[in-house]
């Protein structure tokens, strides 16, 4: 019989010190092994699913063998009759089976044959010629299954089709034509490249390592792909498949003309897209508006396009009176043109809620010349605030379907000009902005701003030079009279704890929760006031206070000097400025705050006065990126680079594991 004539044949090559078994009552593991075994020579002996013949044993005793398929095929049973060291390779079904043989094997040529897996005739002549090129044989079915396509896509060879459209369909040949062209598929740049309109043209792109983009076509040892706004040819050499589908954003705002911000690569610096203040629209009086163009700024646009980054022009306007014309967006285009730039961001702030309506369509407008040009629209929005001109101008959920992008200015929780000092952006604050902002616009279109910035508030301490009284809580009211009788009306102002007023005397008035106590106080050209004493409390002459006097704005740099020269037995540390002035602090603490999830640093300075920052350190930032990952987020965008630290490696910091 067949098991029996097979032995036969073989047992002339009984020098062989390893054999290859396989179901001998259909072929196709058998054939898929044939030419790997015929390399080493090896012979192929068949066996039936739970039954080894006698014959098979004897020959195959002192022998290595190879199992060519799974248990379906040739049972344990079989397995634990051979004596030698065995190895099973196997897959799920035959083409599997044929691609586990291939990784075992490893053929050496840079070709792979290619042949039905039910009907054996082609994999019979393939095998033989398989076995003469030191390559290999794969089967495939009505379909090319998924561990086919790994293999080829990670193998980059070339392949031979055996038979014609009635063994291996037409539409399996157009399949396994894109697996090798990548057709269709995500490719990320292992090195930096270049773009050009033509295969092997001038290069007009230069896109990053780490870069990940789909292939559109191919043609020779090119692949097509997009990159920003331009389409173009990328050299094969410089990509690999992956499973990633995109490359997620990271953005920096730049408002300086300085060009060594983007001097080295996206994969050197650690963020992908530059974001120059290009221009600033000023409104005139007369109904026009000045459209300026910040040259020394764009000067840095073509040093960043050679060197990989997408580079978006932000567009700055502020204020109520604010253009929103039609030819504001011609002229845009116009720039975006002109500047050969990936994209336009729009910083348009403090609108007011009358200009909400004629701004989500200045957008929307915008959104169709943008999308001719292949050019990406972004579009910044602060928090959600009921009562703020700043908030109330955005229809965040029109901005989320007409824009591609729509930037969360998530910072300013305490501004600079607050009597109370506090953070940039809390974590709490932060991912109650980014939830909100997520109830209208879908996370995949959204950016997380990250402060790069920290704010140092400084409290003077001042001695009392007389009595004062101060407020004990927020907004209390001052009155005309030691009474709430008026109402509203008899309100001169409100003030907190902040305010210092000078006391002239305790009067009796309308009591307050038991109190019945009011402090008349000098308010200067407003007059005389009353504030209750329920509300408030004297500060005698000769206090100390920690009064706040003003808030100041502190770059990343100036923070991890203060941090790495943090001596915690002496309390001391020191910053150097860009001068080289060194400037000694004393006092320090650096502490966990677990209110804001931040580190609080407090000091005193040179001046003798308190200060306080809330840290935007790399332990800070951390935590944006981990909500980024977990809100789905498309990215995160810095204000700004012009506030890293010296060595301009704050976003590596903060993507490093």
């Amino acid at each position: 019989g067949r098991l029996f004539s097979k032995i036969a044949v073989h047992e002339s090559l009984s020098g062989a010190t390893t054999a290859v078994l396989a179901y001998g009552m259909n072929f196709p593991d058998g054939l898929a092994a044939a030419s790997y075994a015929a390399r080493n020579g090896w012979p192929i002996l068949l066996t039936d699913i739970d039954r080894l013949p006698e014959s098979s044993r004897i020959a195959l005793e002192g022998k290595d063998v190879v199992v060519a398929g799974g248990e379906a095929v040739i049972g344990q049973a079989v397995i634990d009759e051979l004596g030698g060291a065995v190895t099973r390779i196997s897959g799920p079904n035959r083409a599997a089976t044929s691609v586990e043989l291939a990784r075992f094997f490893r053929p050496g040529a840079d070709k792979m044959y290619i042949a039905t897996g039910y009907d054996f005739a082609d994999a019979l002549t393939g095998a033989v010629l398989a076995a003469k090129e030191d390559s290999g044989l794969l089967l495939v079915s009505t379909v090319v299954s998924g561990t086919v396509q790994d293999y080829l896509q990670e193998l980059d060879s070339n392949l031979v089709i055996l038979g014609g459209t009635g063994a291996v369909s037409k539409g399996v040949e157009e399949r396994l034509a894109s697996i090798l062209n990548f057709l269709g598929e995500n490719v990320e740049f292992v090195r930096p490249s270049s773009l050009a309109p033509v295969p092997g043209g001038q290069a007009v792109r230069y896109p990053y390592q780490g870069h990940v983009a789909t292939v559109l076509d191919a043609c020779g040892d090119y692949f097509k792909i997009r990159f920003g706004s331009i389409t173009g040819w990328v050299p094969r050499e410089d990509v690999a498949w992956t499973e990633r589908n995109t490359d997620y954003v990271r953005l920096t705002w730049n408002f300086t003309a300085a060009s060594d911000f983007v001097s080295e690569p996206p994969n050197a610096s650690g963020y992908n897209v530059y974001a120059p203040i290009s221009h600033s629209i000023t409104q005139n009086s007369d109904g026009t508006y000045t459209l300026g163009v910040h040259t020394g700024i764009n000067s840095s646009i073509p040093t960043a396009r050679s060197n990989g980054y997408f580079v978006w022009m932000t567009v700055q306007q502020f204020g109520k009176d604010s253009n929103l014309s039609d030819g504001l967006i011609k002229d845009l285009i116009a720039e975006a043109q002109r500047l050969d730039v990936d994209g336009i961001n729009i910083d348009f702030e403090n609108l007011g809620l009358e200009n909400r309506d004629k701004f989500t369509e200045f957008m929307d407008k915008l959104a169709v010349e943008t999308s001719k040009l292949g050019l990406v629209l972004s579009v910044d929005v602060t928090r959600h605030a009921a009562a703020s001109s700043w908030s109330v101008c955005y229809d965040r959920a029109a901005l989320g379907r007409i824009c591609d992008y729509v930037i969360l200015m998530a910072y300013d929780q305490t501004s600079a000009s607050s009597s109370v000092p506090g953070p940039v952006a809390s974590l709490p604050w932060t991912r109650d902005s980014v939830n909100r902002l997520l109830a209208e616009v879908p996370p995949e279109k959204v950016i997380l701003g990250i402060p790069f910035f920290n704010r140092v508030w400084i409290q003077e301490r001042i001695t009392a030079d007389r009595d004062y009284v101060r407020a004990t809580g927020s907004a209390v009211a001052i009155r005309t009279e030691p009474t709430t009788a008026g109402g509203s009306a008899t309100v001169i102002r409100r003030v907190d704890s902040s305010v210092l007023l000078a006391y002239i005397d305790t009067v009796i008035g309308e009591n307050i929760l038991g109190n019945a106590n009011w402090h008349k106080v000098d308010l200067g050209p407003e007059g005389i006031g009353y504030i209750a004493a329920y509300y408030s409390e004297i500060v005698p002459a000769g206090t100390v206070l920690d009064q706040i006097t003003r808030s100041s704005h502190y770059s990343y740099r100036i923070i991890k000097d203060m941090v790495d020269n943090f001596d915690p037995d002496l309390k001391t540390s020191f910053w150097t400025t860009l001068s080289g002035e060194v400037r000694l602090i004393t006092d320090v603490s650096i502490a966990y705050d677990s209110k804001t999830e931040q580190n609080l640093l407090t000091y005193t300075n040179a001046e003798g006065a308190l200060c306080k920052i809330w840290l935007e350190d790399v332990v800070s930032l951390k935590k944006r990126l981990t909500l980024m990952h977990e809100k789905g987020l498309a990215g995160m965008a810095a204000w700004s680079i012009n506030w890293m630290d010296g060595e301009r490696q704050l976003w590596n910091h903060i993507l490093e594991d």
